[in-house]
């Protein structure tokens, strides 16, 4: 109901005002509470009231998830605060903790980060301590510099030149900074440095554009090439890279297949995030969402233990009780009700005040609001 009169409110200032269209989502608030309610949200919203710092993690975990849940990855490990299963108790906290990490540090470097765009927006740094050969420490230090001396990132080379990183540290982490956001990919100097595709095989990207476009010898030019089978990456597919990989591995550089293939998928579409698009919540998620219950503890043939608090009756329509027309049995003398047929009435007054009922209300003892069940086993939110 509320989803419903919001999205009144907005179609109305949108023939009103020309108000931009905004979809409304229902979201599961459990983590937009612990949030508003830690020490890092108290921190990054100090003026703000409880309410008001739920509203923005909800929102904030509309757009990138995975931002979101990171604020709570601090040096008091709020994140686990978060209840992820109902025996999550029975494992010890260091386990949990080491589980939940290594999710971090899969997803993060997954989807990559925009060292540019973090410098721009504090609160999104949190995910550089998952990003595979920095860490917390290093990631701080390297945000902390980059703060420090105004540094845009326009290619990787300023990563060493510039912010001082290592050889391994740059050879660990690279593939997975810089060139998220369209307008990084614009300014950056290098175009493969706006990609996962790691600089060790920057040479193995630009041959595979240049034999996919099939050009001669004289007329090579890998950087034009490269520019060319970006905006027809399609061309890439005709490529023999089981070929490729085995003149690789002639060569020395070991079992490449995998890598090629990879390359070829970034070139194809850069920075691809590989997440699962979001999709509204069904109607048994909502359920679930708003009663706390889940599949495994509500489900169709499950028995319960309930409190029978009322019946369900569906009220005739005026125009039914108009047409309505008790009949009376003269062999037993009862009247019979016209809509559910029942005909054990010993006065006509109880038939006027029968109503056909389709459900029984329930309560679960614990829980805080009356569940009405129109078929058996099934239960629906009464209001």
């Amino acid at each position: 109901m509320i989803q419903k009169d919001l999205e009144g409110v907005i179609k109305q200032l949108g023939e009103d005002e020309e108000f931009p269209e905004i979809k409304v989502e229902i979201v599961d608030n459990e983590f937009s509470k612990i949030y508003a309610n830690s020490l890092k949200g108290e921190s990054d919203f100090k003026e703000y009231p409880v309410l008001l710092r739920q509203a923005v993690s909800l929102a904030r975990r509309l757009q990138d998830p995975l931002m979101e849940f990171s604020q709570l990855c601090t040096s008091d490990d709020e994140i686990m605060c978060l209840r992820y299963h109902p025996l999550q108790d029975n494992v010890s906290k260091e386990e949990l903790l080491d589980v939940i990490t290594l999710e971090f540090v899969n997803r993060t470097n997954e989807v990559g980060v925009d060292l540019n765009e973090i410098v721009q927006n504090p609160y999104t740094s949190n995910l550089v301590q998952f990003i595979c050969g920095l860490g917390p420490r290093k990631g701080a230090a390297l945000i902390k510099l980059m703060k420090q001396t105004n540094l845009r990132l326009e290619n990787r080379t300023l990563l060493v030149t510039k912010c001082h990183m290592g050889p391994k540290v740059f050879i660990n982490c690279v593939h997975q900074l810089c060139g998220l956001s369209r307008l990084t990919r614009i300014l950056l100097e290098e175009v493969l440095d706006g990609s996962r595709v790691h600089p060790e095989t920057y040479e193995w990207a630009r041959k595979m554009a240049v034999d996919a476009l099939e050009y001669d010898d004289e007329d090579t030019n890998p950087a034009g090439a490269l520019e060319e089978i970006l905006k027809a990456p399609d061309r890439l597919k005709d490529l023999d890279l089981d070929a490729f990989a085995e003149e690789l591995e002639r060569q020395g550089f070991g079992n490449k297949s995998i890598t090629l293939y990879d390359i070829r998928a970034e070139l194809s579409y850069r920075y691809k995030d590989l997440r699962v698009a979001y999709v509204s919540v069904n109607t048994e998620q909502m359920f679930d969402m708003l009663t706390k219950e889940t599949p495994e503890s509500l489900y169709i043939g499950k028995m319960l233990m309930a409190t029978v608090t009322g019946f369900t009756h569906k009220k005739p329509t005026e125009e039914q009780l108009n047409k309505a027309n008790p009949n009376r049995n003269d062999e037993t003398g009862l009247w019979q009700c016209p809509f559910c047929l029942k005909n054990d009435f010993p006065e006509l007054s109880e038939v006027w005040n029968h109503l056909t009922p389709v459900g029984v209300q329930v309560r679960r003892p614990g829980f805080e609001s009356d569940l009405t069940t129109e078929s058996p086993g099934i239960f629906t939110l009464r209001n």
